[in-house]
């Protein structure tokens, strides 16, 4: 995907419902590879391991009377799609709630992962 497309979030589909996200307040990050430097004796000795990541979504909401906040506390193995301004997508298949949303505060934030993602 080009870089370009990326823009801003401009919506989410959790559990095949549209949030009403707070787009400047959440946060992508898809998943990919973490690779460390090692360094050898002589310069062609060097080289890097990798260890693959996740994908993570911080998604904040705005409060809604329609919005089921429990029913996104309980969520494992679901699909996210994730619409950026540009024009660009992102889905987190089989995706789980790692952190449920603080209620009290009339804006909610979660925290949803998942083992992979892809971008189209």
């Amino acid at each position: 995907m080009a870089c370009n497309k990326l823009k801003q979030i401009k919506s989410i589909t959790v559990a095949g419902g549209q949030q009403p996200i707070k787009a400047n307040e959440c946060k992508f990050t898809p998943s990919g590879k973490e690779r460390e430097h090692h360094v050898g004796q002589r310069p062609k000795d060097g080289g890097f391991t990798e260890t693959p990541t996740g994908a993570k979504l911080e998604m904040v909401l705005n409060d809604r009377m329609e919005t089921d906040y429990y029913a996104l506390n309980e969520i494992e193995c679901e699909t996210i799609i994730i619409e950026y301004t540009g024009g660009g997508t992102h889905v987190m298949p089989n995706a789980w709630c790692e952190k449920p949303g603080d209620l009290d505060t009339g804006t909610g934030k979660w925290v949803f992962c998942s083992n992979e993602s892809r971008g189209g």
